[in-house]
């Protein structure tokens, strides 16, 4: 095989096929560079914000952003600005995750590729 194909890492086998290739010395560097980049991808994808509480008026949040985010919404019934507190955490329904991933996985191997 050479290069990697559009649409080509949907899996965790084929994750470890590139990465494989990639040791073996049989990817360009350019390509490499490119699965270093999808790598990094499923690293950083692995957070969300989830709803953490909601503030009062003139509440202030709990941290700085991008750990906590707030959003300001309108209740439609009332009228009234509801303050809802989004706090940035690691989630189970990433990509990462859904592959059969830790993020400790994730990490070796981009030092594996470090000066490929």
């Amino acid at each position: 095989m050479r290069g990697i194909p559009r649409n080509a890492l949907k899996t965790r086998a084929d994750f470890e096929m590139l990465h494989d290739a990639a040791l073996r010395d049989e990817l360009r560097p350019h390509e490499v560079a490119e699965l270093r980049r999808h790598w990094q991808a499923l690293l950083d994808g692995r957070f969300a914000y989830e709803v953490d509480r909601v503030l009062g008026e003139d509440e202030v949040p709990d941290g700085d952003e991008p750990e906590y985010r707030v959003m300001a919404d309108e209740d439609e019934d009332t009228g009234e600005v509801v303050r809802t507190q989004y706090k940035l955490v690691e989630s189970e329904c990433s990509r990462m995750h859904r592959m059969g991933f830790a993020a400790l996985d994730v990490e070796m191997a981009l030092s594996e590729l470090e000066g490929k």
